[in-house]
């Protein structure tokens, strides 16, 4: 029984060392971009935010792409489970099956 929980404990922590590792990955590229460029995220943020920096196509396929990146990411922290929150539900449940009801 204990096992179950250790598996998903387990499968848990090796899904968020994977989404950490991409993570960092990710802000290493950043870095490695600002310095080539010499800019601060700050200023790339800021031109990445001005439709007016780009032509409609181009503004179009970076929106749809950011929402695509966007709910890729929420689908992926939504497949990792808190392991207490499910021992708390379960704990929650076995108590009340204890009860007995009476008129």
């Amino acid at each position: 029984m204990f096992g179950l929980h250790e598996d998903a404990y387990s499968n848990n922590e090796k899904k968020l060392k994977e989404l950490l590792d991409r993570s960092n990955h990710q802000e290493s590229q950043f870095e490695k971009l600002f310095n080539e460029h010499k800019t601060s995220s700050g200023e790339l943020l800021a031109f990445l935010a001005n439709s007016d920096n780009f032509d409609s196509e181009t503004w179009g396929t970076m929106e749809a792409l950011r929402k695509q990146l966007e709910q890729q990411t929420l689908a992926e922290l939504n497949q990792i489970k808190d392991p207490l929150d499910t021992k708390k539900k379960y704990s929650e449940l076995r108590s009340a099956q204890q009860w007995i009801p009476i008129r």
